[in-house]
């Protein structure tokens, strides 16, 4: 004897309540806000206590007050930490790279002859002085230069 199970239809409620909001009290401006990103700063746990209003205006009146000091610090910081901030620049213009930024122009104007010429160590000196790499002067003026400086240089001897 065999028994035909019935088939199970499936009941499914039509929720029509509206989604619930949650508020937080932001203790800077005493105001009840929507909790949302557009209001606090996010957090790894949850969100800040004061909303992004109050916490803007609370950084723009501490550099007001101490600006000299706190670019000290971070100087000082940048000193002590040099291979930190080397890895992070790197990483970061790697990653800006990767999505189609070009962080180079093609071409360079040289700043002593004022040509035109490709912004490669083929036309510039390499240096760590220039956010490129490269040297300002080109190749030719700057073997001008280096000559002019070694006559000086003898004249100053003789």
């Amino acid at each position: 004897m065999m028994f035909k199970r019935k088939k199970k239809t499936k009941k499914t409620k039509i929720e029509t309540k509206s989604p619930k909001l949650e508020y937080r009290f932001c203790k800077g401006c005493d105001r009840n806000l929507v909790l949302n990103n557009y209001n606090f700063h996010k957090l790894r746990d949850g969100f800040r206590y004061q909303c992004k209003e109050c916490v803007n205006a609370m950084n723009k009146e501490r550099w007001k007050a101490n600006a000299n000091g706190i670019r000290e610090y971070k100087a000082a910081w940048q000193k002590a930490n040099k291979d930190k901030c080397k890895t992070y620049r790197t990483t970061y213009m790697n990653k800006l790279k990767s999505n189609g930024y070009q962080d180079w122009e093609p071409y360079k104007i040289c700043s002593k002859c004022e040509i035109q010429k490709p912004n490669t160590d083929e036309f510039f000196q390499k240096t760590n002085n220039s956010k490129d790499g490269l040297r300002l002067v080109c190749k030719e003026c700057f073997k001008v230069r280096f000559k002019e400086l070694q006559l000086l240089k003898k004249k100053r001897t003789v």
